[in-house]
């Protein structure tokens, strides 16, 4: 019989970008490790091009819900109500398995209609996303030094893409649910066979270590966690994205990309 594993982290991860800019990131994990429990919330949103501004619980409340294939999500906590209906198909993979543990990843939603109200009065609809991750390895013992993470949608495109370097390198690219080989990856684009997605007009939202970013708001989590992961560096944007197909215009949208480097 297999053992539970000491670490489990489980973590969603949804947005929304409406047609305008206006923008909204979401965050729903729990960690268990050993006698240790801690449950975290978070919303990040932003105008255009305003300063995007967050909202942290770290409270026990509601994760996201699947009814059917629908995702539901509601926290009193951060005053939100969202619902994200999906336009594709999911995905599946595991990106990592060792001894020591593995990472999962669900792609949930490529690409969904999401309707969003949170805070005070804010309310936004437009292209969604969404994800959940769940990983028995501790995060700071996977051999990677750099990780870049992205998507992009369009009324007739859903592009997601996966990067890491290190000792073990790994590159997954989705193209409306089939996946791309030989990608190149950086912070303006995304290169795949025929395919090819300028990023442009990045707009910040969130950049530092995560000690002064996603982790700011657990107490006493620099005696908990290794420095070195508390030193990792995150930038995470809005861009203007152009796909192109064989050099011909397919779609324009928006991107969600980030860059996590560890030290």
């Amino acid at each position: 019989m297999t053992s539970k594993p000491d670490f489990f982290l489980r973590k969603w991860y949804l947005d929304c970008v409406a047609d305008n800019g206006d923008t909204f990131i979401g965050y729903s994990a729990a960690l268990k490790w050993k006698a240790l429990t801690i449950h975290y919330s978070s919303i990040t949103s932003t105008r255009g091009n305003s300063e995007a501004t967050t909202e942290t619980s770290l409270r026990k409340s509601s994760s996201p819900r699947m009814i059917d294939r629908r995702i539901d999500w509601s926290s009193k906590a951060l005053n939100l109500v969202g619902t994200w209906t999906p336009l594709s198909e999911p995905i599946q993979q595991t990106l990592y398995d060792s001894p020591e543990g593995f990472v999962k990843w669900s792609c949930m939603h490529p690409r969904s209609k999401a309707d969003i109200s949170f805070g005070k009065k804010e309310h936004i609809t437009g292209l969604g996303y969404a994800e959940l991750l769940e990983i028995t390895i501790k995060p700071w013992q996977l051999p990677i030094s750099e990780l870049r993470w992205g998507r992009f949608l369009s009324e007739r495109d859903a592009l997601v893409w996966i990067d890491w370097r290190g000792a073990a390198p790994l590159s997954v690219v989705f193209h409306d649910g089939k996946q791309m080989r030989d990608a190149s990856i950086n912070d303006e684009q995304v290169a795949i066979d025929g395919d090819h997605l300028a990023l442009t007009e990045r707009t910040q939202l969130r950049k530092g270590v995560l000690v002064s970013t996603a982790l700011s708001m657990i107490p006493g989590i620099d005696a908990i966690v290794p420095s070195r992961m508390l030193r990792t560096y995150e930038c995470k944007w809005r861009s203007k994205g152009v796909l192109t197909t064989n050099g011909s215009f397919s779609s324009s949208g928006w991107a969600i990309h980030e860059i996590v480097r560890f030290p």
